[in-house]
């Protein structure tokens, strides 16, 4: 099982901004923890 993620860009934010807040996401997820699985993340900045 692989939680997959999906984020696109928040008006307002750098892409880099954007970026550290979908990785930190990721990093601290809960709900992958609880279950240890792996996050498969795609952030799509436009």
């Amino acid at each position: 099982m692989i939680l997959n993620l999906k984020a696109t860009a928040i008006d307002g934010l750098s892409e880099q901004q954007f970026k550290e807040i979908a990785e930190g996401a990721k990093a601290n997820c809960i709900i992958s923890k609880a279950l240890n699985v792996p996050i498969s993340l795609d952030v799509i900045y436009a």
